[in-house]
């Protein structure tokens, strides 16, 4: 679950990105002498929009990247505890042997006849 939570902040930080640009220093120090007020009070609010949206996509990036990592950790974990019998007390006799999972339908099996002398 923690996996889908993360694939789906990413996508959203992703599109965020890719919409207002990932967030720039350049964009504060362009020259606005020959700028009209009117006209650099809009550029000042469209560079703070682009700022923040652009911030906001990057934090939501890792903040997915953060909870794949730990949807993760936490599958393996589960899986290595089921494989040696951690956390089940149903499964902690050592002595019980564990047949190998059987092959795929698609797979030919080749087994081979013992050749006669």
């Amino acid at each position: 679950m923690l996996n889908i939570i993360g694939l789906a902040l990413n996508m959203i930080g992703v599109c965020l990105v890719f919409y207002y640009g990932p967030p720039s220093r350049h964009q504060d120090h362009i020259p606005l002498s020959f700028t009209p007020p009117e006209k650099k009070a809009e550029l000042d609010k469209s560079n703070r929009i682009i700022k923040i949206f652009g911030s906001l996509g990057m934090l939501l990036i890792f903040i997915g990247f953060m909870f794949q990592l730990l949807g993760s950790i936490d599958n393996h974990r589960e899986n290595y505890s089921d494989q040696n019998g951690r956390g089940n007390p149903d499964k902690n006799d050592p002595t019980e042997q564990v047949a190998p999972p059987p092959l795929h339908p698609a797979v030919p099996q080749v087994i081979k006849e013992p050749q006669k002398q």
